[in-house]
């Protein structure tokens, strides 16, 4: 059995439609008359993709994608409306949807689109767990090792790092070598690469770090 997909649509044919397409494609599936509903149940959400119509009695749709991301659901959405505006769709967009379709949309595009919808879902949800183990790599440095990791990822030489922090250079390039041995590692490069990934936002830094704006090298 395929990913679960979530029906959120209070028109009785349409709903069962959506239902009937997505189940005959072979996947699972949940429907719910209203937004309401369906965030009722977001303690058994997780993954999936969730085709929601824009306008619902009570909550609307933008309301509903607005609640998803607040809440962290890792559940995505394609937008359904038969009142499409160019603003409208940038507007679900910029708010977290991974698509948006105007009604009636034709069966092969809505299962393309509920792919895409699925494929960006399981691209996040792998970014995340590297990131978490990433994150569980940091932690084993102290704080002085995540403060000078902070500042070789800014770019700093190890000479640098031991000017701006008041120490030796044999000690900035000691705690250098200590960094690199336990996140077993042999540049700062990778060093990089894994304060970027490591982070749920764009701008944070390793634990301890001194940096309030974080890693340069991790800015877009």
């Amino acid at each position: 059995m395929k990913e679960t997909i979530y029906v959120v649509e209070d028109d009785d044919a349409i709903r069962e439609s959506l239902k009937c397409l997505a189940s005959d494609a072979g996947y699972a599936v949940r429907c719910f008359r209203s937004a309401e509903r369906f965030l009722s149940h977001a303690p058994r959400i997780d993954a999936g993709c969730a085709l929601v119509d824009m306008r619902l009695p009570g909550m609307d749709g933008l309301q509903l994608q607005r609640q998803i991301s607040a809440a962290g659901l890792s559940v995505r959405t394609v937008f359904i409306t038969g009142y499409a505006t160019i603003r409208l769709a940038v507007e679900a967009m910029q708010l977290g949807a991974s698509g948006f379709l105007t009604k009636p949309a034709p069966a092969e595009q809505l299962l393309a689109e509920i792919e895409r919808c699925l494929r960006r879902g399981t691209r996040r949800r792998g970014q995340h767990e590297a990131g978490q183990a990433y994150a569980r790599q940091l932690e084993r440095l102290t704080p002085r090792e995540a403060e000078i990791a902070g500042a070789l990822t800014d770019g700093l030489t190890t000479r640098q790092v031991a000017v701006t922090l008041g120490i030796s250079k044999r000690t900035a390039e000691s705690h250098r070598a200590n960094i690199m041995a336990k996140l077993d590692i042999a540049s700062v490069a990778t060093l990089t690469k894994i304060v970027c990934l490591a982070q749920p936002g764009d701008r944070q830094q390793p634990p301890g770090a001194a940096h309030a704006d974080g890693p340069r090298g991790c800015r877009p």
